[in-house]
């Protein structure tokens, strides 16, 4: 899967190619509230431009 950044929403999966960390950081970083998420179905989606913002401001450690 090869991340949009075109899209409005993006998969955990290609938020994690864009960001270039694995798929259990991204939803680590939902979980402590560090990116917003929408729930559809079961899955979750997130908005490209909080990724964005998320990079840009140049991001947090999860580990910490």
């Amino acid at each position: 899967m090869e991340a949009n950044i075109n899209s409005v929403v993006l998969y955990p999966q290609e938020v994690a190619e864009l960001m270039k960390v694995s798929r259990w950081t991204v939803y680590e970083l939902v979980k402590q509230h560090k990116l917003p998420c929408m729930k559809i179905g079961r899955g979750i989606r997130i908005p490209t431009k909080a990724v964005l913002e998320f990079i840009e401001s140049g991001g947090t450690d999860v580990l910490t």
